[in-house]
């Protein structure tokens, strides 16, 4: 599966003598109503209480946009320093578009640092449309299930998880945005853990953004935040926030399944119980209405009530 391409930044053109943020590069084929969609989604700033001038400590921001069944955004937003100029400030935005099929198997958030990330483009190209479509299918990701497994560990985050993934199944109706407070790093895995915990065709709907100097203008429903400013949304109704620095969260309504599948959230358990349930429940043909919603916590109240009746009706099911 190949993915059009798109590189974003502030440069110099040597062939218009346009300078500024500007589109550098991208594949043939990506019509201008996308491309118009990709420019809002990659915005970057450093957060304030950063040293702009100490590019290492800046927040890498993996996004995921979804749009559709054929376009399916993942790009990653970072900081370059300077730009032509010597301005501080610059970025880097890499997109890659490409159908939801790949994200059913590899969420979009286990891609977070992996090496097909283009940091900056230092070509003189003589076309605009001049990047070449990237096989996705062919590089790993960068995270796996070992990775989730060993940040979950310890009662702390299982508890933060929880509440995570209850605010993920309840977003539909109290229409809330999720923001994390936590390094750019541990959102990842926060976003990572909460996909793998979800049935495979229901991940492709999980949009996020590692970090986003505005969550609440962000266009995602999962947003990595500067921890700096916890404060600031801790009295706002319209968010969720897990301060997992603080070790807190708003407050949330219990949810089934968010108990079922933080119960598996474990390597012992995980193939067992998850996956057997998402090959057992979830082979649907028509995935264009799912949302992710609470719908998911009538299953696992099913799921709970015929084990309590058969403790070993599952896997009796699936080998059926």
């Amino acid at each position: 599966m190949s993915g059009r391409q798109y590189y974003y930044t502030s440069y110099v053109d040597q062939r218009s003598g346009r300078a500024g943020f500007q589109v550098k590069a991208m594949s043939p084929g990506l019509p201008p109503q996308l491309q118009e969609t990709i420019a809002r989604l990659i915005a970057y700033r450093v957060p304030t209480s950063l040293d702009i001038q100490r590019v290492e400590t800046h927040p890498i921001a993996l996004r995921y946009a979804y749009k559709g069944p054929d376009e399916c955004i993942l790009l990653c937003s970072r900081s370059c320093g300077r730009d032509e100029y010597g301005r501080p400030g610059n970025f880097f935005a890499h997109a890659v578009v490409l159908k939801q099929d790949l994200f059913t198997s590899v969420p979009p958030g286990f891609f977070w640092k992996s090496v097909f990330w283009c940091e900056r483009d230092l070509i003189e190209r003589e076309e605009l449309a001049s990047l070449p479509l990237l096989a996705l299918e062919d590089e790993e990701p960068a995270l796996d299930l070992e990775d989730v497994w060993a940040f979950v560990v310890g009662e702390q985050r299982r508890t933060l998880l929880y509440r995570l993934l209850c605010a993920v199944v309840q977003s539909q109706r109290k229409l809330w945005r999720i923001v994390i407070c936590d390094s750019d790093e541990h959102v990842a895995l926060w976003v990572a853990a909460v996909s793998c915990l979800l049935p495979p065709a229901y991940r492709p709907l999980l949009t996020f953004a590692t970090y986003h100097h505005d969550p609440r203008q962000a266009p995602f429903l999962i947003v990595g935040a500067d921890a700096a400013r916890s404060a600031a949304w801790e009295d706002d109704t319209s968010i969720f926030l897990l301060d997992a620095v603080r070790g807190r969260s708003s407050p949330v309504e219990p949810s089934p399944y968010a108990d079922l599948a933080v119960m598996a959230a474990q390597p012992d358990l995980y193939e067992s119980i998850l996956l057997t349930l998402f090959a057992t429940t979830f082979a649907l043909d028509d995935v264009s209405a799912l949302k992710i919603d609470e719908r998911l916590d009538q299953l696992a109240l099913y799921v709970r009530e015929r084990m309590n009746d058969d403790p070993d009706w599952l896997q009796g099911h699936f080998q059926e």
